[in-house]
């Protein structure tokens, strides 16, 4: 159960892949030059249904809208939440990136809460049943590509995040 509420999160080297998983980057020899395809990341492990840390999502701390998986193993961040939200009748807010989702579900209190790490799943079976505020614009276009791709209705509340409040 901790694991829902105390991420484990840290940063790492991490050699990203175009298909979306990542590579630990190996240790540097001392006096070696870095490799251009290494980057520091942070990272976060992702919890499944049962609380176990099944995965780890990386992304640049200066580029939230890239993150890559090491397994794969889980599609959303925060998928115990979904239980929690369908539990308690409660609607799942939705962010966009899992730095979003890190910095401002718990600490701003908008939970139960989820995002999406492979939008390839169809996040309508995922969430079914289950009432969705978008944490902003991106994530309700994201929504309603997979409604019509899928053929399925989804129940979605779009709240505006900060940055798009401001720029209102």
């Amino acid at each position: 159960m901790m694991a829902l509420y105390a991420p484990k999160f840290g940063r790492a080297r991490v050699i990203g892949e175009p298909s979306g998983f990542y590579q630990p980057a190996p240790a540097l020899e001392r006096g070696s030059p870095p490799s251009a395809s290494v980057q520091d990341a942070a990272i976060l492990g992702v919890a499944d249904r049962t609380g176990a840390i099944a995965d780890i999502v990386a992304w640049r701390p200066d580029d939230p809208w890239r993150w890559w998986v090491r397994t794969g193993a889980v599609p959303v961040l925060g998928e115990a939440e979904i239980e929690r939200a369908a539990f308690h009748d409660a609607p799942l807010w939705l962010f966009a990136t899992p730095s979003d989702w890190l910095f401002n579900h718990d600490r701003r209190g908008y939970w139960p809460a989820a995002c999406v790490l492979d939008w390839a799943v169809d996040p309508c079976v995922i969430f079914r049943g289950i009432r969705i505020t978008a944490h902003g614009e991106t994530v309700a276009r994201k929504l309603e590509q997979a409604q019509r791709r899928y053929d399925r209705p989804l129940s979605v509340q779009v709240a505006m995040n900060e940055a798009e409040r401001a720029a209102a």
